[in-house]
């Protein structure tokens, strides 16, 4: 133990030393530190040219060494994505023993939106196309909707004639077939909260969901690490203009497009700057309340702003470094200012209430101002210098993870704890050192051009109440011995609580929780979640460099279609098999 506190000794004695002397250069050239701070500052920031802002949900959170992403990064090389999908809910609940979405004039308001939406012509920027030019193929010369006015081809003049008894009928039919998209029309796919009579027949809705399936014309972006879909995304904006109007006697209408969801997270992140600008001002506010007193001479208005500028280069660098290092901004990335501002403001409290005692010893009224720095320095730097670098390799060490998001947000931090350690005992020290030097000349704190008179004397209002109550009430009232064993008792519970808790975790995610509430993207999750529980996850089957003209591969690959088709997890009539179009093509011309 006694070779353990010479080693810790010796520690301290360093660590006080080396910040003396650093608190004596900064005073003496307060000047010259703020400039060298402010151009290491510009120097860091050169690398947010590299900044780039990630919402892709297999960047943030699966590991990019997963099989899942080099399946998905072999299926992009060899066959990229030429379709988009948007979608819609409409909602009309079944009201006095009507069909709700079932009715006929709700079918005939249906093809109504059909006809606009087929009408929209999208642009790339350059040229303009119709929805014959971008529909994506189903069977023959019709194209991919799933919709339940495929029931009816989209024939105008069938849809216009119907009456809700004729709707109904038709869902009736037994092995109801999809005369537009060929197979079994799967009812449970696009109705929602079915209504059923007690011979078992449909009698009425209250959703109903429809896919439209689009060709898009994919060109890189490497601003955003993505293809872009100029004209897709050009389709899908007027497709969702058109469904979120008035539709009547649809109560509800909500759409889904990948545009719409990719914009709405970038929304959450976007919108977190009003958030962030409001607890800035509240934190400066506070900060300038506690961190002077409340005279015209002792006051820190301009000190306080110091702190907060040195925080905020600290952020700036955080983000530039770390984008230079090629780690991406991610959706948890904006709590990152809160914290490191909380980091900061800490770090200044404990520095200025070290300058402050300085003055109840009398002997060191009499220093310079340099000279009190240093001592100042020698006493807060070995405390900062702790509390950073346990915060510092704490986040490093969170950084080893192998979820993309957590280890960029981890890489952020680490990085903006050493950032702000350096501004704070830098920057925010010299800046420290001028408001010294001007209290000695008796200037005011705000307006520094100001000399107070000699006659001046503050008035007896003391600042930092939240020092004065932990003083005065808190601290007296944690010595009575009730209280003492109380506290006890309830850390223990707490305590206690805490560790039966963490058993009680469950293991879930959700990408909803990075869409904003309130936004229609949410609203139309929540409606499919609400009306289509069972929900529906499409499987896709890739072959790469085989021999298909061998007999033996072929036969394999009905074997694979057969197994798939036979399988109890998957829907019947759902596999489509590129095998059996060959197959009958081959067949029809005797090839």
């Amino acid at each position: 133990m006694g070779r353990l506190k010479k080693i810790t000794d010796k520690i301290n004695h360093g660590l006080q030393t080396m910040f003396y002397r650093l608190g004596v250069k900064v005073g003496d050239h307060p000047y010259l530190t703020m400039i060298l701070s402010v151009l290491v500052f510009a120097l860091c920031m050169i690398g947010i040219i590299s900044f780039q802002q990630e919402s892709r949900g297999e960047k943030l959170w699966i590991n990019q060494d997963a099989d899942v992403i080099k399946d998905k990064e072999w299926v992009e090389e060899h066959f990229p994505a030429k379709f988009d999908i948007v979608n819609y809910i409409g909602i009309r609940a079944p009201d006095n023993g009507d069909a709700g979405v079932l009715e006929a004039s709700a079918i005939k308001k249906l093809y109504e939106m059909h006809a606009e939406v087929i009408a929209i012509q999208a642009s790339n920027g350059t040229a303009t196309f119709n929805w014959s030019q971008i529909a994506y193929p189903r069977k023959g010369d019709n194209y991919w909707v799933s919709s339940i006015l495929a029931l009816w081809e989209f024939d105008e003049d069938q849809i216009e004639n119907l009456t809700t008894a004729d709707v109904l009928k038709k869902l009736n039919q037994p092995n109801l077939q999809d005369p537009w998209n060929g197979g079994q029309f799967l009812i449970s796919n696009v109705l929602g909260a079915i209504a059923y009579n007690t011979q078992g027949n449909i009698t009425g809705a209250t959703a109903v969901r429809a896919y439209y399936r689009y060709y898009v014309n994919e060109t890189w972006d490497s601003g955003e690490g993505r293809f872009a879909r100029k004209r897709g995304d050009d389709f899908s904006v007027k497709f969702e203009a058109i469904v979120r109007r008035n539709w009547a006697p649809f109560i509800e209408m909500a759409v889904y497009s990948r545009k719409g969801n990719r914009e709405e997270n970038s929304s959450a992140i976007s919108g977190d700057v009003t958030i962030l600008s409001a607890g800035y001002i509240l934190i400066l506010l506070y900060v300038i309340l506690n961190l002077g007193r409340y005279n015209r001479l002792e006051h820190k208005v301009w000190l306080s702003l110091s702190g907060i500028l040195s925080t905020g280069m600290a952020i700036g660098i955080s983000f530039s470094l770390s984008s230079a290092f090629g780690f991406f901004y991610g959706p948890v990335h904006s709590v990152l200012p809160f914290l490191l501002l909380g980091i900061g403001v800490d770090d200044m409290f404990v520095i200025v209430q070290a300058w402050d005692n300085l003055h109840d010893i009398k002997e060191n009224r009499s220093k310079s101002v340099s000279e009190r720095l240093g001592i100042c320095m020698s006493h807060a730097g070995a405390s900062v210098t702790v509390t950073s670098i346990t915060d510092f390799v704490a986040f490093l060490i969170g950084a080893t993870t192998i979820l993309p998001a957590l280890r960029s947000f981890c890489f952020f931090a680490g990085i903006g704890v050493l950032a702000d350690f350096c501004m704070q005992i830098t920057f925010f020290t010299a800046t420290l050192a001028l408001d010294g030097r001007r209290a000695e000349a008796r200037r005011d704190a705000c307006l520094c051009c100001i000399t107070l008179p000699d006659k001046w004397q503050p008035l007896n209002i003391e600042g930092r109440w939240l020092l004065r109550f932990f003083r005065k009430y808190h601290i007296p009232t944690l010595e009575i011995v009730p209280v003492k064993v109380a506290v006890i008792i309830i850390t223990i519970v707490f305590a206690a609580l805490g560790i039966y808790s963490t058993t009680q975790i469950e293991n879930h995610f959700d990408f909803d929780w990075f869409t904003p509430k309130g936004s229609y993207i949410r609203r139309y999750r929540d409606l499919q979640k609400q009306y289509y529980p069972a929900g529906n996850t499409r499987v896709q089957v890739y072959l790469g460099s085989v021999n298909y003209s061998s007999p033996v591969t072929q036969s394999r690959l009905h074997q694979l279609v057969d197994t798939f088709r036979g399988n109890s997890y998957i829907q019947a009539n759902t596999v489509d098999a590129w095998v059996d179009g060959l197959e009958q093509w081959a067949n029809r011309f005797s090839l």
